[in-house]
C-alpha cells in the first residue's frame, strides 16, 4: 500500500505560515520578474485566479476585491521543502519525494489502520510546519496519486466525490463500488502519466474517464501508446508496475531565466551562461552525474517592437565531465558564437545535455582520471577536478550559493522581485524577532 501526501498551495502556504496576517486576504505568488502567478491561495482560487494568468491583467481584482502579489522566495520554500520531507521521513517505513511539495510513503508493511496513519502525518506537518496537507492511498503510486487528487477535489468542490473522501482518501480499502464511481467521475486528463497529447487521442477515442482507461485492454494499449501506458493501465487496477525509488537521474538539466531588463553585450551575456552553467552543474554533481554537450539560447522578446532574435548552439566536449569550469567555458563560447548585435535579449539559458552517471561515463572510458583518485577516500571514481568541485559545493553550501564561483560567472541579479519576503529560515538577518 502507497501513500501520497501533498501539501496544498504549497509556495501560498509557505507565506501565510510565516506572515499569518496574509490568511485573510486573496494573495497569489509570481514567478520570475513578477509576471505571471505561479501558485494562489484558497481564497485568490475562489476568486478564479488561474495559474500562469499575467499579473498585469488582474488590477481589476486588486483594486475590487483586495488581491495581493508576492514575489517568489524559491530560497524559503526549498527549506520548508526539505523540513516537510525530512519530517514525513519519520513517520513512514520508506518515503521518495517527487516534488517540491509531494511525497511518496511505502505503508505496506506498517501496522494499524493506513488511513489514521495519514491523517497522523498530515496533523504532524500542519502542527509543526503550518502546511496544509492531503493525502491519497492506494495499491499503487498511479491509484495512489489518483486518491491524493480525489482528496482534494472532495472538498474544494464539495458534491464532486463523497465528503468523506475530503482531506484522505483511501482507495486501498475501500468497496469496489465506491472505487468505480471515483473512477468515472474522474477525467483521463486527470490520471498521473496522461498528458495533454495522450489525453486528446484518448478522448478522441471515446475514452473520457479513468474508468474508461482502466478498462482498457493492456495489450492494445502497449500497441498504441508504448509500455508506459499500459503500465498506467495495470496500476489503475491495482497491479504494481512503477517502482516507488523511481529513477531520479534527469537525462537534461536546464537552468534559464527571463531578464527584468534587456541585455545587448557579449560580455553580459557570457557572465550569465557561466551563470547558469555553475548552477547547472551544482544540480549534475548533486545526482551523481556527467554531461558531454552544453547548449546555450539567446531570445529577444516576441511582444515587444524590433527585430526579432532566437538562436541556440550545441558544444560539445571531448569528455564528459561535472566541473563547472569546463561547463563554463563551453557555454560561454556557445554563446559568443550566436551573439549578434542590435538586439534587445530578455531570456537566456543553458542545457546541459548527453547526461550519464559517473559509472557509466567511467565504463565507457569517457572519464580521465589522475593519480590522485584516493586522495579523498572515495574509490576509483574520484578525481582531482571532482574533489575540488565537491569542495567547492561544501563551501557554497555552508556560507551561501556562488560564494566560490568562476571569474566569469556575475552576481548581478537580473530578475525584478519587488514584493519578495524575507529569507526568514535561511538568513540570520531576515530571521522573525518576538517582543514581549
Amino acid at each position: 500500500m502507497f501513500a501520497l501526501l501533498d501539501a496544498h498551495n504549497f509556495y501560498a502556504s509557505v507565506e501565510g505560515d510565516m506572515r499569518p496576517a496574509l490568511r485573510s486576504h486573496p494573495y497569489v505568488i509570481l514567478s520570475a520578474n513578477d509576471g505571471a502567478v505561479v501558485a494562489r491561495s484558497e481564497l485568490a482560487r475562489a476568486l478564479g485566479v488561474k495559474m500562469g494568468e499575467p499579473w498585469f491583467k488582474l488590477k481589476d481584482l486588486r483594486e475590487l476585491k483586495g488581491l495581493m502579489g508576492l514575489s517568489a522566495n524559491f530560497t524559503l520554500y526549498s527549506d520548508y521543502s526539505t523540513r516537510m520531507h525530512s519530517l514525513l521521513a519519520g513517520l513512514a517505513e520508506h518515503t521518495k519525494p517527487y516534488s517540491v511539495d509531494e511525497s511518496f510513503s511505502y505503508l505496506g508493511d506498517m501496522r494499524g489502520d493506513h488511513t489514521e496513519r495519514v491523517w497522523r502525518m498530515r496533523e504532524r506537518v500542519g502542527q509543526w510546519l503550518g502546511l496544509p496537507m492531503g493525502g491519497g492511498i492506494g495499491k499503487t503510486l498511479t491509484l495512489a496519486k489518483l486518491a491524493s487528487h480525489i482528496s482534494k477535489q472532495a472538498f474544494r468542490r464539495p458534491g464532486t466525490y463523497p465528503a468523506e473522501l475530503a482531506h484522505v482518501c483511501n482507495l486501498g480499502q475501500c468497496a469496489p463500488s465506491l472505487l468505480q464511481d471515483c473512477m468515472a467521475n474522474t477525467p483521463v486528463n486527470e490520471v498521473w502519466g496522461i498528458g495533454r497529447r495522450y489525453s486528446a487521442q484518448l478522448i478522441d477515442g471515446g475514452i473520457l474517464t479513468a474508468l474508461d482507461l482502466a478498462n482498457m485492454d493492456a495489450g492494445t494499449v502497449r500497441a498504441r501508446w508504448g509500455v508506459n501506458m499500459e503500465r498506467t493501465v495495470r496500476e489503475l487496477n491495482g497491479i504494481a508496475c512503477i517502482d516507488v525509488e523511481g529513477s531520479s537521474t534527469r537525462q537534461q538539466i536546464m537552468c534559464s531565466r527571463s531578464l527584468a531588463k534587456p541585455v545587448e553585450s557579449c560580455q553580459e551575456l557570457q557572465q550569465l551562461a557561466s551563470l547558469f552553467a555553475t548552477n547547472a552543474a551544482r544540480k549534475l554533481r548533486q545526482q551523481g552525474s556527467v554531461s558531454k554537450a552544453v547548449s546555450v539560447f539567446a531570445m529577444s522578446s516576441p511582444f515587444r517592437d524590433g527585430p526579432r532574435f532566437a538562436r541556440s548552439r550545441v558544444v560539445p566536449l571531448a569528455r564528459a565531465t561535472d566541473d563547472s569550469r569546463k561547463l563554463c567555458t563551453a557555454a560561454a563560447a556557445g554563446m559568443r558564437s550566436i551573439f549578434e548585435t542590435g538586439y534587445d535579449i530578455v531570456k537566456v539559458g543553458v542545457m546541459l545535455m548527453d547526461i550519464s552517471s559517473r559509472e557509466e561515463a567511467m565504463a565507457q572510458g569517457q572519464l580521465l582520471f589522475d593519480d590522485c583518485a584516493d586522495v579523498t577516500n572515495e574509490g576509483p571514481l574520484s578525481s582531482k577536478e571532482h574533489a575540488l568541485m565537491l569542495a567547492v559545493d561544501a563551501v557554497n553550501e555552508r556560507y551561501g550559493r556562488n560564494c566560490l564561483r568562476t571569474g566569469s560567472t556575475t552576481v548581478k541579479s537580473y530578475s525584478r522581485q519587488e514584493l519578495r519576503t524575507p529569507h526568514y529560515t535561511t538568513n540570520l538577518q531576515d530571521a522573525p524577532i518576538a517582543r514581549a
